[in-house]
Parts: C-alpha cells; sequence; structure tokens
C-alpha cells in the first residue's frame, strides 16, 4: 500500500553455539558448509567456545588424556576452518573438572559449564541483538542432519 518500495525481508537471526573440545580442524568445513547452505534464508553466527588443547578422536570417553596431552589448539587456523566471522573464546583449563565431588568423570559437568560459557559468549557478542533461534552443536562433531529452511516447512515451526 502507500506505492512505496517494499522493506527488505529481515533475515532471522541463528546463533550456532559450539562449545568443547576440537578434535579436528576438519568438522569446521562441515559447518562451513552448513553456513552457506542456509546463508540466504537465515543470519547465521557462529559463536565457538572451546577449550586451549585439542581433543584425539580416539579418546572420546577418556578426555582425560587429552587434558594430560595438553596439546595446543590453533586458534588461528582454528578461524580459518569455521565460519568467517566466528567468535572464538578459549576457556581457561583451570576450569577443567576431571571428577566431580562424588567422584563421577567430569565430562558431563565441563560439557555442561561449557554450554553455559558459549551461551554467556553469544549474549557479550550479540549486545541487544536477541537471536531468533539458538542451535547447540559441537566442535567435535560434524552437521549430520541439515534440516530445511524453516520457512519451507510452513511457517516458522521447526516441527
Amino acid at each position: 500500500a502507500g506505492g512505496g518500495r517494499a522493506e527488505p525481508r529481515r533475515r532471522p537471526l541463528v546463533a550456532v553455539l559450539l562449545p568443547g573440545l576440537v578434535r579436528s580442524y576438519a568438522h569446521g568445513a562441515h559447518w562451513r558448509h552448513f553456513f552457506a547452505r542456509y546463508a540466504d534464508a537465515y543470519d547465521l553466527r557462529a559463536f565457538l567456545h572451546v577449550w586451549p588443547i585439542r581433543g584425539a578422536v580416539g579418546n572420546n570417553f577418556s578426555q582425560e588424556a587429552d587434558r594430560c596431552a595438553e596439546e595446543p589448539l590453533d586458534t588461528e587456523r582454528l578461524a580459518r576452518c569455521y565460519p568467517d566471522g566466528a567468535v572464538i573464546e578459549l576457556a581457561d583449563l583451570r576450569l577443567w573438572v576431571s571428577e566431580d565431588a562424588e567422584g563421577h568423570d567430569g565430562r558431563f559437568y565441563n560439557q555442561w559449564a561449557m554450554l553455559q560459557r558459549c551461551h554467556e559468549l553469544m549474549v557479550r557478542s550479540l549486545g541487544a541483538a536477541a537471536p531468533d533461534y539458538v542451535i547447540r552443536g559441537r566442535p567435535d562433531l560434524r552437521p549430520s542432519c541439515i534440516p530445511r529452511p524453516l520457512e519451507a516447512c510452513g511457517g516458522g515451526s521447526p516441527y
């Protein structure tokens, strides 16, 4: 109405949180592909809150071996491998919990604590811009099931 130019459609802001232990820089290529695939439909932003050490693929259920090896993470390489503009923050290795107060493996505690810190990184980085959607992934896993854009599924529902 009014004959004016239509406002450009705002792409929904999607924050992709990738907290944890980097095992392979190659997984960044999968996330790059994911971002490229949906760039027209969504404003995708990556946030990585990761340990400053690399993990070995074979240590998935024995992360304490990764902690003992302390292979440094190459943050410049990480930035080149993951989507452009990814916000990367290294966790303080002193926050690593090897075993909780009850004697349980600390990896479960670490996983959720890293997610919380990654969410805090997102909030600090976006400021007043609240994301429309938040996706939680992991830097040691590639996205194996890439959904169709939500608009193609009949509106804004992910189901």
